[in-house]
């Protein structure tokens, strides 16, 4: 289970136990059907909860939708390159995120502030 409070971190609870996650430690989310995978650097944790959720929960100016599956955090993105037609982001950990022709864009844009 996961919960949002005001001081920017999420609460994870594994095992009756209680731990925080901020925003800046999240590298990426994927999802799978009502489910998200969170990918932080201490690990990967699955929550049920639609990425369309966590979306509306995080920073819009930390975190961009590349894909209909994915939402990656700014801070951990190594490079982007052409490929082809399409943009491929490359993240810190050596992940390479294809970015939707429909969201190509909005992600050419949101990373030319880096």
């Amino acid at each position: 289970m996961l919960k949002y409070n005001e001081a920017q971190k999420f609460k994870v609870f594994l095992k009756k136990k209680s731990n925080q996650i901020r925003p800046e430690n999240i590298l990426r989310l994927e999802a799978q059907a009502n489910y998200t995978y969170v990918y932080t650097k201490s690990g990967k944790f699955i929550f049920a909860k639609t990425l369309k959720s966590f979306e509306t929960t995080l920073d819009s100016a930390q975190f961009i939708r590349a894909h209909r599956s994915h939402l990656i955090n700014k801070t951990h993105v190594k490079s982007a390159s052409s490929k082809g037609q399409g943009l491929v982001l490359k993240l810190e950990s050596g992940i390479e995120i294809d970015v939707s022709r429909r969201r190509q864009r909005k992600v050419r844009k949101f990373f030319a502030s880096i």
